[in-house]
């Protein structure tokens, strides 16, 4: 792998207490690629990864550390990762998915034109909803809901989805 100063950091993501990860894209080629560094806590540099996916929004699973949820760029896709064992599935969507998130067990996606998808840690489809409203914005409320914001009739409302 190429010196660290030949690529910008992107996002870091912390694993767990003693590990990390920081997704880089490089300067001048390769901007199609995605590639981590994963770190210790103390600062050492131990392993990269060189993904041919351009990868953003990447989400961690709060319970399971060593699945990530991110959006390819420029694309409709949603793309899982594992760690232990190292495993990638692409997730095909039927929008472009603005929101990414991790829900109690599950992972959501979710679009401003109002789909909101729910994939287990395995990239299964457990429940596709159309909300046939404009999403603004959504977060986790609590193991049973998501606050949504939405717009309609040129107000915003703030409801509580029970999922």
């Amino acid at each position: 792998m190429p010196q660290i100063e030949d690529f910008l950091p992107q996002e870091i993501i912390v694993i767990d207490q003693g590990h990390g990860l920081v997704s880089f894209r490089q300067k001048e080629f390769n901007s199609n690629y995605t590639f981590w560094r994963l770190f210790t806590r103390k600062g050492y540099w131990y392993n990269n990864y060189c993904l041919n996916l351009p990868l953003e929004n990447i989400i961690v699973h709060p319970k399971y550390k060593s699945y990530f949820l991110a959006r390819e760029k420029f694309t409709n896709y949603a793309v899982l990762v594992n760690l232990k064992p190292f495993h990638i599935k692409r997730i095909p969507l039927d929008f472009y998915p603005h929101f990414i998130f991790s829900y109690s067990d599950y992972f959501i996606c979710a679009s401003t034109k109002g789909n909101i998808l729910i994939l287990d840690k395995k990239g299964n489809i457990i429940k596709n909803l159309n909300l046939n409203k404009e999403i603004i914005n959504l977060k986790n409320l609590n193991d049973q809901r998501v606050l949504v914001i939405i717009f309609v009739d040129n107000k915003y409302h703030l409801i509580a989805l029970k999922i």
